[in-house]
């Protein structure tokens, strides 16, 4: 069962996109739970991560005089990072003292995740095109401001000294912090006709789902496919793939890639697979030989083209699922896979394709 939590902000809106974008998290999350007494991936998910509370900095000459400009100060709410292939959830804030920064206009903040084969190695909140953020610093200025440092903030520390940042790095925009200008409806005096207020542009607001190569069933379940998304981009735009597996038959067996997927409502996913069947003495024979495979994606899927005594070359069409609506209001694509396993196929005369999953053989 699902826990879900009670940070959310007294209050506040949760738009429809965000809950769609839960609950479709949460779909995923559910396929992924394993046996008690194995290492886990937590299933609470945040309702509204990354969530920027501001609030401007009091007049304060203690530290630098001449700077009598009042700064904003942000907490961020946590969020995560689910790892699907390593069985964990990262938090994206180490510790509470790296949930509050003070920003600047037009400062960019991101989320980079640093990922190797095993899974996500390390998470790291950063300022635009920084690789990690120093907690050591951040004790340290703490400290000068006769401040406490937390044992949270202590036990990050020495943590952050085992994490690898070697792996590939994965940046997505989280935040952005501008002041428009805000011209005034009735023009009044001169000094407040136009003034600059805040304002934060949310690029992320769900917990992160980290797919990997790690999906339990094989050409079945959907996982991110992180080589062929662009997370750098504004908004991201995330991929996705399924776990390799074998097709078998007529004399081969291949292993497929199915890779590079958009979600994209009422599109299909299939395999289309190129046949030569056998004539002997005019006779069409069962088997053939399977020839090319070329995955394919859209809304309607072709018919068989069936071999005959004239024509030995077909053409056999397997459907690995399909996107569908969620319901919600904007809609948002949700995988439903056809199966699981390696495929086998067959061909019969008269009757066509056949094939089957997991050696079971099914029309």
């Amino acid at each position: 069962m699902f826990k879900i939590p009670n940070n959310v902000k007294v209050g506040g809106n949760i738009e429809a996109a965000t809950i769609n974008q839960l609950i479709d998290g949460m779909r995923i999350l559910a396929s992924r739970q394993v046996d008690a007494g194995q290492r886990s991936n937590d299933d609470t998910v945040a309702l509204h991560p990354f969530w920027a509370d501001m609030e401007y900095l009091p007049y304060d000459d203690r530290y630098d005089p001449d700077n009598l400009t009042r700064e904003l100060r942000v907490v961020f709410t946590q969020a995560h990072v689910h790892d699907l292939l390593g069985e964990a959830k990262l938090p994206v804030f180490r510790c509470e003292e790296e949930r509050v920064k003070q920003v600047g206009e037009d400062d960019v903040f991101e989320l980079v995740i640093y990922a190797g084969g095993s899974g996500v190695a390390a998470v790291r909140f950063v300022r635009e095109g920084e690789d990690d953020y120093d907690l050591q610093e951040l004790a340290d200025n703490l400290t000068a401001k006769e401040l406490p440092v937390s044992a949270e903030l202590t036990a990050a520390i020495a943590a952050a000294e085992e994490d690898d940042l070697t792996g590939t790095k994965y940046r997505m925009k989280v935040a952005e912090f501008t002041k428009p200008v805000v011209r005034a409806a009735d023009p009044g005096p001169p000094e407040i006709t136009e003034r600059k207020e805040w304002r934060v542009d949310a690029c992320l607001r769900n917990d992160i789902v980290w797919g990997g190569a790690g999906a339990q069933c094989a050409l079945g379940d959907i996982s991110t496919d992180a080589e062929n998304s662009e997370l750098e981009a504004d908004p991201p735009v995330v991929r996705y793939k399924l776990e390799p597996a074998f097709l078998s038959g007529g004399g081969g067996n291949e292993l497929v890639t199915v890779d590079n997927l958009d979600a994209v409502i009422d599109d299909f996913v299939w395999l289309e697979v190129a046949w030569t069947a056998d004539v002997v003495d005019d006779l069409l024979q069962q088997g053939g030989t399977m020839g090319t495979i070329t995955v394919s994606t859209g809304a309607d899927v072709p018919d068989d083209t069936v071999p005959t005594e004239d024509a030995t070359s077909g053409t056999a069409h397997i459907v690995l699922g399909g996107w569908v609506t969620d319901g919600g209001d904007p809609a948002l694509p949700v995988w439903v896979k056809q199966g699981c396993g390696s495929i086998q196929i067959y061909f019969c005369p008269g009757q066509g394709f056949f094939f089957g999953r997991n050696n079971e053989v099914g029309a």
